[in-house]
């Protein structure tokens, strides 16, 4: 069953891509840094790449002798706060998958059975919108919590209505 949406925090959700894409900038430097030095994905691995580039043990050293020593500290420094899985490839923008799941966060949904009693009523909604003017006049709330059709009044308007 289709589920029907209840509400939408949209100011929460704006607010949550408004965050996410300040982080952009630090992203892209993130990408940069990476793929100066070799692409890898764990820092061991690029430590082990730019220790074998060099010889020494020392990887800041190593670094440092290849002038890749502010790509290796911006590497350092982001590699736990930046997830490159958040961007597109290209990390200009949040990806679709990613935008998709800020937005679940942000909704809430009827429960099925609400949403079973909600499409009953539409229904029901949508066949008295149906009937003629006069018909439709002639329904009311009563006291007691019930739709009532007054068979005066229908008459009443019906005959006011065909002159």
């Amino acid at each position: 069953m289709d589920r029907i949406l209840r509400s939408y925090d949209e100011r929460g959700h704006e607010k949550a891509v408004e965050i996410e894409l300040e982080k952009l900038t630090d992203a892209q430097k993130f990408l940069h840094s990476k793929n100066a030095l070799g692409g890898f994905d764990t820092i061991e691995k690029t430590n082990e790449y730019l220790n074998a580039k060099t010889g020494w043990a020392n990887t800041t050293m190593s670094a440092e002798a290849m002038n890749l020593e502010d790509y290796y500290e911006t590497y350092c420094r982001l590699f736990t706060e930046v997830d490159l899985s958040l961007y597109n490839k290209t990390v200009t923008d949040l990806s679709l998958k990613y935008k998709r799941e800020l937005l679940e966060k942000f909704q809430t949904y009827w429960s099925e059975e609400d949403s079973r009693l909600i499409k009953k009523a539409e229904k029901l909604v949508s066949e008295l919108n149906e009937f003629p003017f006069e018909l439709k006049q002639s329904i009311y709330y009563n006291n007691y919590n019930q739709w009532i059709l007054n068979t005066k009044k229908f008459s009443y308007m019906y005959q006011m209505n065909r002159r």
